[in-house]
């Protein structure tokens, strides 16, 4: 993890901590920006570095896939938790890795699926991190 990323602070959450505080607000697939600071204590959120534009934490939350008009999609954000949130363990982490990929708990997931989860993935773990560093107005 770079040092820019542990500013977020999710690195002292657990991710079933993170998704149960995402999942009680966000349970219709999206979380609005006022219940998001509801549970900024639960995630180790720091709301001024989310308000703040130019900083790794508002770029990463509210980011152009995961975030329009004060509301915050819950798939991108749960990938969010898992990427940067710490896991009990390997095992647990493979199985928190599948309740994303496969929510309703059918025990089976469409490729189409599970290209949408490595989507999320790959978006957080890289695009941003790339666009955040190749920006001149980061305030971090």
């Amino acid at each position: 993890m770079l040092a820019v990323e542990r500013r977020l602070g999710l690195q002292a959450v657990r991710y079933d901590v993170y998704e149960a505080a995402i999942k009680r607000y966000g349970y219709i697939g999206r979380i609005q920006d006022v219940a998001l600071k509801e549970v900024s204590d639960l995630i180790n959120l720091n709301l001024k570095q989310l308000e703040n534009d130019k900083s790794y934490t508002a770029k990463t939350f509210k980011s152009g896939k995961g975030f329009t008009k004060g509301n915050y999609d819950v798939a991108y954000l749960l990938v969010l938790g898992f990427l940067m949130c710490h896991h009990e363990s390997e095992e647990r982490a493979n199985d928190e890795l599948w309740g994303i990929i496969d929510p309703e708990i059918t025990n089976e997931a469409t490729k189409q699926r599970v290209l949408k989860v490595l989507d999320k993935l790959i978006y957080y773990s890289t695009e941003i991190p790339c666009e955040f560093f190749s920006s001149d107005e980061t305030a971090d």
